[in-house]
């Protein structure tokens, strides 16, 4: 059985009945963190903790990071899907505007 059958598998089995029942945001919070630990992180993963409800914001942070970290603007992969893809969008017109053009885009249903 390959690894995305047996992932889609344990879905239906464990996830989907237990999201099912969940009741309010904070409950599936912590159901999703504590499922999380199962998972291990993507490499070059980079996360801001402690900062507001400000996606825009936070994005255009996490980019200002990676160029402080020695990365180019042309090493530099933006994407999202739905709300993440107009975000992308979004920062894509920042930093074209600031003449940081990455190396691609993708945007699933923006």
């Amino acid at each position: 059985m390959s690894r995305l059958r047996l992932l889609v598998a344990l879905m239906r089995i464990f996830a989907k009945p237990r999201l099912a029942r969940t009741e309010t945001p904070t409950q599936a919070r912590r159901d999703f963190t504590r499922a999380a630990k199962l998972f291990r992180a993507p490499p070059f993963l980079l996360h801001l903790p402690g900062r507001g409800p400000l996606p825009f914001d936070d994005a255009r942070a996490a980019h200002g990071t990676l160029l402080d970290q020695g990365y180019a603007p042309g090493q530099i992969v933006l994407g999202g899907d739905s709300a993440g893809g107009g975000l992308a969008l979004a920062l894509l017109a920042d930093i074209c505007v600031r003449n940081l053009q990455p190396a691609g885009l993708f945007a699933f249903s923006p």
